[in-house]
């Protein structure tokens, strides 16, 4: 849910406002408001965070590189980190000066390859001692050697013929020009680029085992940077505040969670600051802070990916993560890929110690995925695309509860499955209009676009087939389609003014286009995994025809069995993913999230550890 944000004001003397601050800091519960001038011409120093952030970067690139010894060294000294800062920036120069010269000797290296190896010296001296110059020349290859004028006296040598280029060199006397020809100027041979990449790569090799020494101080060097943001959060905070009573008094905005307002007034009684909760100014915009249990947490993490509710939105997290699952599931459609993918997610979680916050809730949302693509491939018997003659595996085709091949069933029940949602978020959307803007005018055409959707549905669908139990009430069922219409019509508008009523009850039977747009759109969910299905089966049967041509085709069939599979399963993800969440992000947020909110984001020390005063008030 979205929790509830008051707006607070702080006032006291002059000299009580630096305490205050810190005192906020340590708490993280409240988000400044950044007094008028919005700390318009403030100069705060934040090259120091950034050099430190840069060097904190660049070391972490090589800690995979470094081996137990060299991580279980300590340091006793203190950490002087500008000198830290500086050896390791400096070894980070010299290794870009070394990574852009490997470049370029590697790109010179591949433009003189094509004439094979030489010596350098030896054409030198043929042009000091035998007077005889060899040039290296390049043309194309609709160019004739009538064309570049060559005299009868030059040697020519063809070198290679590659693409649309001709390779050839001269000899001669003295130097020549050519036309329609390009000379290559070649000042180094190959054993000497070579040898210069060896040496360019032992620099390299040296300077990484030089910076390498430092991982050790990595977290020492992390630290250090959050308390040097932590210095410039605090002095944007000092800025942040007002002046009153020509400077005898400060006052201080900002936003906190209702629920721990008191609080936040409790622990500053010591402070002689006084502590009000205000009204917000009209139209402003109020700071959203999302409070979840576990499945909400990853279903919010889902919602961040798109954009963030307004204050006056409600928290659709819970309802995005278990339709998520659905569609994922749906659109994989394969309970060999749900095992495969839950078995490494499996793995991970037992490997990785102490991840962040964000990793383990990405990791038990993998799980979840892959064990709803599972139960869906029980229930479908979808297993690697195998059939029911398959040994192993025939069983579970053999019980499946509905084919997915089923091409009617799977668009019916993908156009059903869409109507649900869409009905959901048309629901949810009329109950937040009542709830929170006391609206009891347009709420009812959302509700009767829900009774539009499902009885066009049934009489579009079942009404006009004779002999089906809908037929006999087909004019009922098209009565109330012509009824929600007509509510529609009346009630989109939100007024009873004539001309808004006309011209907004005409927009509002015009979103019925989008409505049927947006519910073929689930089709999808039948036709990725439809799709993912077929092409499983298509591999399975390639690697079965192979494997009949002898010993060497067993050995290629299990690679075409194995590879396709892979290549599948990664693109079945990438459907499920893309897919699973342009279905909540377009079709459903269409008609119940406004967005466009601002993330709360508190005012606190990052350099506070567990257990510090104030750390029962840090905020996830």
């Amino acid at each position: 849910m979205i929790e509830k944000m008051s707006k607070v004001l702080f006032v006291g003397p002059h000299e009580k406002k630096e305490e205050l601050i810190k005192s906020l800091q340590k708490m993280g519960v409240l988000e400044i408001k950044p007094h008028e001038s919005d700390l318009k011409g403030l100069e705060i120093n934040r090259s120091s965070a950034d050099h430190i952030r840069d060097t904190y970067i660049f070391l972490k690139e090589y800690k995979h590189l470094a081996d137990e010894s060299t991580l279980s060294t300590t340091y006793d000294d203190e950490l002087e980190c500008d000198k830290l800062c500086g050896s390791l920036q400096s070894y980070k120069k010299q290794i870009f000066q070394l990574l852009t010269e490997e470049q370029s000797i590697r790109s010179e290296m591949e433009r003189i390859r094509i004439w094979g190896y030489f010596d350098i010296h030896t054409i030198k001296e043929m042009r000091e001692r035998g007077k005889t110059y060899l040039q290296f020349w390049e043309t194309s290859q609709r160019t004739q050697f009538d064309d570049c004028q060559i005299p009868d006296e030059i040697i020519v040598e063809d070198i290679a013929n590659i693409g649309e280029r001709k390779y050839f060199i001269t000899f001669f006397f003295m130097p020549i020009k050519l036309e329609h020809c390009e000379e290559m100027v070649i000042e180094e041979d190959m054993s000497m680029l070579k040898k210069k990449l060896d040496e360019n790569l032992e620099a390299q090799k040296n300077l990484e085992k030089a910076v390498i020494q430092f991982i050790p101080l990595l977290e020492r060097i992390h630290d250090i940077y959050q308390r040097e943001l932590d210095r410039i959060a605090y002095e944007e905070a000092l800025a942040s505040s007002g002046e009153a009573l020509y400077g005898k008094l400060f006052t201080l905005q900002g936003w906190c969670p209702t629920l721990r307002f008191n609080t936040l007034k409790t622990t500053l009684d010591d402070i002689c600051v006084e502590v009000q909760e205000i009204e917000p100014e009209e139209n402003e915009r109020i700071p959203t802070l999302m409070s979840n249990g576990k499945i909400g947490d990853m279903g919010a993490d889902l919602v961040n990916m798109y954009d963030t509710p307004a204050y006056k939105d409600w928290d659709p997290s819970s309802w995005v993560f278990f339709s998520f699952a659905i569609f994922f599931a749906m659109i994989m459609a394969d309970g060999g890929y749900g095992l495969i993918l839950l078995a490494i997610m499996l793995v991970t979680k037992v490997k990785m110690k102490n991840p962040l916050p964000a990793v383990n809730r990405f990791i038990n949302l993998s799980i979840i995925l892959s064990s709803a693509t599972v139960v869906y491939g029980l229930i479908t018997g979808g297993f690697l695309g195998l059939s029911s003659e398959n040994k192993l595996f025939g069983w579970l085709v053999g019980k499946r509860l509905f084919d997915p091949l089923d091409i009617d069933m799977m668009m019916n029940a993908s156009i059903i499955i869409g109507m649900i949602h869409i009905s959901i978020s048309l629901f949810l959307k009329a109950m937040r209009q009542i709830k929170v803007f006391m609206d009891k005018i347009t709420p009812v055409s959302y509700l009767a676009w829900i009774s539009a959707i499902w009885s066009f549905y049934f009489w579009y669908g079942y009404g006009r087939l004779e002999g089906h139990p809908f037929f006999e009430s087909k004019n009922l069922i098209l009565s109330v389609f012509v009824a929600s219409l007509t509510l529609i019509f009346f009630f989109t508008a939100g007024t009873f003014k004539p001309a808004k009523l006309i011209f907004g009850g005409l927009g509002g039977l015009y979103n019925g286009v989008q409505f049927f747009s947006d519910v073929l759109s689930y089709l999808r969910l039948f036709a990725l995994g439809m799709a993912g299905t077929l092409l499983a089966q298509t591999f399975n049967n390639l690697a079965v025809d192979v494997a009949g041509l002898g010993f060497g085709g067993v050995l290629f069939g299990c690679i075409i069995f194995i590879v396709g599979h892979i290549i599948n399963l990664v693109l079945c993800i990438m459907g499920g993913v893309i897919h699973g969440l342009r279905l909540n992000f377009l079709e459903w947020y269409r008609w119940s999230f406004d967005g466009d909110g601002k993330t709360f984001k508190p005012f606190k020390m990052l350099s506070q550890k567990p257990g510090m005063d104030g750390a029962m008030f840090q905020l996830d």
